[in-house]
Formats: structure tokens, sequence, C-alpha cells
């Protein structure tokens, strides 16, 4: 994405939420209203063919939908979409077993569409972002062994990039690990830490493994052995920084919603 600044203050990017097309999405999909009070939960995506999202609003499901666009920037649609509004249980199955990344968002943007009536566009607005770029000391990037991607098993969920290579990642506590990652997808990850957008400049082509330790934004923590904050972690552990600019970051805009008949 250009970092050429936009005179007209945003543009529209691109249009979805169209009616999807017959077995374009899951065989199956049921949709109720939530009266547990049931803590939120997610499934692994498309475990063994299937999906269960509990106590859910429509717009924690439109963060995955949608990603890596994030709640921060998406706007419109009725209060009741939001994370304190209407809650649902969401069960989908579907034939297919191993998906990419981009087709499972696409699946659930199309049941978005077809269960909600959701239709959207994606404006870009110029604001604060970062850049990740190699740190002056240089990369510290371990790249993923080839001898390490294997054949996906035919009953687990996607695996980063759309590939047989890696395995999904997250943070657990002060430390995140992945494997089989791009610099892309770690800047879209660093996004979601670091308080604003995060853009790959690194230059980096290729899978990397991704050990990291740090304290998030968020931590308040009085333990002076805490990891540092993710500013310092990056140039100390993988050699590469966040680089503070201005430029465009895509905003979900929700034109049309509509509460859905349960079934």
């Amino acid at each position: 994405m250009s970092l050429k600044l936009i005179g007209c203050g945003f543009f529209v990017l691109a249009a979805f939420g169209q009616s999807p097309s017959v077995n374009s999405g899951f065989d199956v999909i049921s949709v109720k209203r939530n009266t547990s009070g049931a803590n939120d939960a997610w499934t692994p995506p498309l475990q063994h063919g299937k999906l269960r999202f509990t106590n859910v609003s429509v717009k924690d499901v439109l963060s995955l939908a949608y990603y890596p666009i994030d709640l921060r920037h998406m706007k419109g649609g009725a209060d009741w979409i939001g994370t304190a509004g209407a809650r649902y249980d969401i069960e989908a199955t579907t034939e297919e077993r191993v998906v990419t990344e981009e087709r499972y968002h696409q699946m659930l943007q199309m049941m978005l569409a077809d269960r909600f009536q959701l239709r959207v566009h994606v404006e870009a607005h110029e604001e604060p972002v970062y850049l990740l770029v190699p740190d002056k000391k240089g990369l510290k990037l371990k790249a993923t062994d080839p001898k390490s991607c294997v054949p996906a098993s035919p009953e687990v969920t996607f695996l980063p990039n759309g590939t047989a290579c890696g395995t999904p990642y997250g943070l657990n506590g002060t430390h995140f690990e992945g494997t089989g990652m791009t610099t892309t997808t770690l800047a879209r990850y660093l996004g979601l830490v670091a308080g604003r957008p995060v853009i790959d400049r690194s230059g980096y082509v290729g899978m990397v493994d991704i050990k990291i330790d740090f304290t998030p934004e968020n931590r308040v923590s009085p333990d002076p052995d805490s990891p540092p904050s993710i500013f310092t972690a990056l140039p100390e552990q993988l050699g590469l920084r966040l680089q503070p600019e201005t430029g465009p970051v895509e905003v979900l805009v929700i034109d049309h919603v509509e509460r859905p008949s349960e079934n």
C-alpha cells in the first residue's frame, strides 16, 4: 500500500457484502440469539469442517471476516451490532477441510451477507501508522526451514499464509511465537499491540520463525524483570523497528445490516 498522501481525505477502495452464490460458502449455517450469558467462545476456524461461535456480537464476527481491519476502524451500523449489543450463537459446517486464511475470511463475509444482509464498503483515511523497517544494526530473522514444511492434515484448521508450513501464532502472556510467518503477517499482528496500524517495509521475502518476548502496552507490571515494550524488543530480538509515519488506513463502513431470522 502506497504512503502517498490522498488529497481528498478518503476514497472508496472496494465494495463487499453482495449476496453469495450457491455453494460459495458454508453448506449449513445456524444463527440463534444467545440467552445463556455464557463466556465468549470461539472454536479454531473450520476444525473438522465445523465452525462454532458462542455469545458473540456481529462486530466480533466482522473483526474476523475483514481482518486485518479491526474494531477501531469500523463505523456505521446500528447500536445492536456492537460488542455490548445483541449476542449470538453461530454454528456452520462445510465440506471443505483445509482452506487458506483468505478463503476463511471470504466464507465469513458471505455468511454475514446471507444471514445478516450485511453490505459494506472500504475507505482509506490518512492517519498515523508505523512502518516495520530493518533496524540500523541489521535483521535478526530466522528463515523457516523448508524441511519443516509437511503436508497438512485434512482435519486441521488453516495454516498461516495458506501453506503447509507453520503453525497458528499468538501471544502467551509476554511471549509471542509463530512459525512459517511472513513479515507482512507479523506487521498485521503488531498493529494490534502497537496502538496503530503497521505496514511491512522490511524488504524481507520468504517465511520466518518468530520468537519475541515483550510486555504489551496496556499491561502495567511493577516487576522490573518484565520484558521490554514492543518498541525495544523488536530491535533487540528481531532486528526490526517501528518507524512513525502517516499513511492511508482501511476503514470498514457498514452500509446496511439486519437482525437475522433464527434457525
